[in-house]
């Protein structure tokens, strides 16, 4: 089947007869069901209009055959309501009749889209339905509709029940869904045409490169498909990028805009309130999240050494959390709001892990993820491994780890060998004294730039995301972090460790304190300004 853009939708004809049914020239997808389950609904759902598809004076009506041509590829074909309806016996018999017809032909039916309400049995009608579909051998999906009017607990249920009583084999697809809030739009829509709805972005840097480039290529493509593409980049991280290469993204259709912008960006490359988070949203059901930024640099990494970072890719619920960081930083920018179900698709279980976003930002009472880290280093009994491309952090967080440390938990700081800074490098370094005495081990990783962002602590949690150990992260910038709860993932993110960590220079004590006294010295002045950095 063709992948269609739902956004090209028109009526074509109503058939009253078979006469009137159109040639089999396209993909025919057909939308059956009894009266009133809301077939004319689903469709309006799916193509996001209001009344597209055509509904009688009262529910349960459609009294024709309804034809729609969708993106010229495809028809969504709206059947009569079998089964009861106030009509009289005459008018239902007509509609049966013009069923009978529509369905003598099986070989003009791509795909039957079967609509049965979640909340009862299905009746006999429906699996006089389903049987014909299983007959024929003509490729079905079941939707139960109305599961906005079901608990959460009742919906799995009654989707066993409705599986039963149609006889559904384990391999058919069954997809709960709402017509009127939304629910299950997406996935219906992946069996239907894979057709892709939107692409959120977020990011400091976008860079005028071969990795950017290409990048806006490819978003270009996607929005000239009909997919809603949406970008933020920070103004005084894109500061060095020309106008023209926004340009040519609006150019293509894709919304794209600065956050928080700066008359003179050149002039203030440590204004406060950057928007410092990553995040990459697809369709509401895949999300990215880490320390990456669109540069040919996080790739190849720099002229003195390889870039090692850390980007995770997120499915499941957790994807939720990127999306409302994406959006409220786009309702604050454009002063646009978005919402809807297309944006929070209901989403598979996937695991059991427990993962939840957390986003932090200048404003309000709480600084929530120096609060959210340094409680879980407070907490943690056996380890507290950290990477960090800057270590510049409050005192809370400072203290946090140094009281770990003493009380006999395994402390490892991991930082790059050489920065991208050196005066970022000298006030980094000012904090190591009182953490080596304390008996944090320091490692310094060697091969290139250290960029990653990751904290682990003892076996049940890993932390990770755009936020560096920081003021600037902590106090002034907005960012994204996800903490996971699950002892596999942290097991795995723990041998990641351990494989950077042979890579590290391991420092000790006495080298540590053996460094020359002209290096302190520079060490204690950039630390005055180590909160301004």
């Amino acid at each position: 089947m063709p992948t269609l853009n739902l956004n090209k939708a028109e009526f074509l004809k109503s058939a009253v007869s078979p006469s009137g049914f159109l040639a089999a020239d396209l993909p025919c997808i057909v939308f059956a069901g009894k009266s009133n389950v809301g077939k004319s609904s689903v469709i309006n759902r799916l193509l996001n209009r209001k009344n597209f598809a055509r509904v009688g004076s009262q529910p349960g009506k459609t009294v024709h055959v309804n034809y729609f041509c969708i993106d010229r590829r495809a028809y969504f074909v709206d059947l009569p309501g079998y089964g009861y309806a106030s009509v009289a016996k005459t008018e239902r018999d007509r509609w049966g009749k013009l069923m009978e017809d529509f369905f003598a032909d099986p070989e003009h039916i791509t795909l039957g889209i079967m609509i049965v309400d979640a909340r009862h049995k299905p009746t006999a009608d429906d699996e006089t339905m389903a049987a014909w579909f299983h007959s024929t051998g003509c490729p079905m999906v079941v939707v139960a509709n109305k599961c906005d009017k079901l608990k959460k607990s009742e919906i799995e249920p009654n989707l066993a029940r409705i599986r039963a009583t149609l006889l559904l084999p384990d391999d058919a697809v069954l997809l709960p869904f709402s017509a009127e809030k939304g629910t299950g739009r997406e996935a219906l829509l992946g069996e239907i045409a894979r057709a892709h709805h939107h692409i959120h972005l977020q990011y400091y840097i976008l860079s005028d490169d071969e990795t950017g480039r290409r990048l806006r290529d490819a978003l270009a493509a996607k929005a000239r498909e009909g997919v809603r593409v949406r970008i933020l980049y920070d103004d005084v991280g894109c500061s060095g990028v020309k106008k023209a290469f926004f340009r040519e993204m609006r150019e293509a259709g894709i919304e794209v805009h600065a956050f928080l912008h700066v008359k003179f960006p050149r002039f203030t490359s440590k204004v406060n309130y950057r928007n410092h988070r990553k995040i990459v949203v697809i369709d509401g059901r895949t999300g990215f999240i880490g320390g990456m930024n669109i540069a040919d640099r996080y790739v190849r990494g720099t002229e003195w050494g390889s870039w090692r970072d850390t980007h995770f890719r997120i499915e499941g619920s957790g994807v939720a959390g990127l999306q409302i960081a994406f959006l409220s930083d786009w309702s604050a920018t454009t002063k646009r709001h978005i919402a809807g179900p297309e944006y929070f698709p209901a989403a598979k279980r996937y695991t059991d892990d427990i993962l939840q976003i957390v986003a932090g930002g200048p404003f309000g009472k709480w600084r929530t993820l120096l609060q959210a880290e340094s409680y879980a280093v407070a907490n943690a009994r056996r380890r507290v491994w950290i990477q960090t491309p800057y270590y510049l952090p409050s005192d809370v967080l400072n203290t946090a780890l140094q009281t770990a440390a003493l009380a006999g938990t395994d402390v490892r700081l991991m930082l790059p060998a050489r920065s991208d800074s050196k005066l970022i490098d000298l006030a980094s370094h000012s904090y190591l004294d009182d953490m080596m005495r304390a008996g944090v081990k320091i490692l310094f990783y060697e091969p290139g730039f250290l960029h990653s962002k990751l904290l682990i602590a003892d076996d049940a949690l890993t932390v990770i995301g755009s936020a560096n150990m920081d003021f600037r992260s902590f106090e002034h910038n907005f960012e994204v972090n996800a903490f996971v709860c699950d002892e596999e993932f942290t097991a795995r993110m723990a041998a990641i460790f351990d494989s950077d960590a042979a890579k590290c220079h391991a420092v000790t004590p006495g080298e540590w304190f053996r460094r020359p006294r002209r290096r302190r010295w520079a060490e204690s002045f950039m630390r005055v300004f180590s909160p301004l950095m």
